[in-house]
């Protein structure tokens, strides 16, 4: 199968947005959902190569990754938040 340049164009473009805003900024998780949905409905594409395919499963591995340690992260700086409280 040959690449789909329409296709290539958004997997960069999500690409690029995920690595600059996404990943760096720590959104709220509705932005996640949004981003992840993205990827989900390309991936699902029956005009993407084996090579986009992967760079896509990628990207949706990183992001769960990604969401995975904010998760952690939040669960980490609550129970602090609620030792902190209790204590004054």
């Amino acid at each position: 199968m040959g690449t789909n340049t329409m296709f290539e164009k958004d997997i960069i473009h999500v690409d690029q947005v995920l690595r600059a805003f996404v990943f760096r900024c720590t959104p709220d998780l509705t932005t996640l959902a949004y981003w992840r949905d993205r990827l989900y409905i390309l991936f699902e594409s029956q005009h993407l190569n084996d090579y986009q395919r992967y760079w896509v499963q990628d990207l949706i591995h990183e992001l769960s990754e990604f969401e995975r340690r904010k998760f952690a992260l939040n669960e980490r700086q609550q129970r602090l938040h609620g030792i902190n409280s209790s204590t004054r």
